[in-house]
């Protein structure tokens, strides 16, 4: 079981800032927080930010999956890529971003991405997770091989009929 949560004001960034400093092991989301604040007044471009908690008892001993909305018109790569830096709690912005890259190159002029995250549930091997808004049975397929799924595309195509 997952427990959501969006926030775009200050006051619900300074009240999950409060909230999670009273719990051990949060610094890094209560920094987190402060980095949304700095992010939301230095970026026009953000909707919202959300985190995502797995609530099956061990929720305490990890950092919940960390999201951002973006503003879907002129979002560029590089502020993309400056994002999943600070969703990732990793201040290194040189990190190898290609198949998000081949994503944002793919997208379509109606597609959008909705919300981009991090899901820290994973452990070590931290998912970047991306919702994509707009498809149609044809541009998801597209979209697909443009970015070189591996996946099975026949079974793909015949659940989308």
């Amino acid at each position: 079981v997952d427990l959501a949560m969006a926030f775009a004001e200050k006051d619900d960034l300074l009240f999950l800032q409060d909230e999670y400093a009273k719990k051990p092991n949060q610094k890094e989301v209560v920094d987190w927080l402060g980095d949304c604040f700095k992010l939301s007044k230095d970026n026009q471009h953000i909707k919202s930010f959300w985190i995502e908690a797995d609530l099956n008892g061990t929720q305490n001993d990890h950092i919940p999956s960390l999201f951002v909305s973006p503003k879907q018109q002129h979002i560029t790569f590089e502020e993309i890529c400056h994002f999943v830096s600070v969703l990732s709690l990793d201040s290194k912005e040189g990190q190898e971003y290609d198949l998000l890259k081949q994503c944002f190159e793919a997208l379509e002029e109606r597609q959008y991405i909705e919300h981009l995250g991090v899901m820290h549930s994973r452990g070590a091997t931290k998912t970047t997770r991306m919702y994509i808004r707009g498809f149609d049975p044809k541009s998801l397929v597209a979209f697909l091989n443009s970015i070189h799924w591996p996946g099975n595309k026949e079974v793909l195509t015949a659940q989308l009929k």
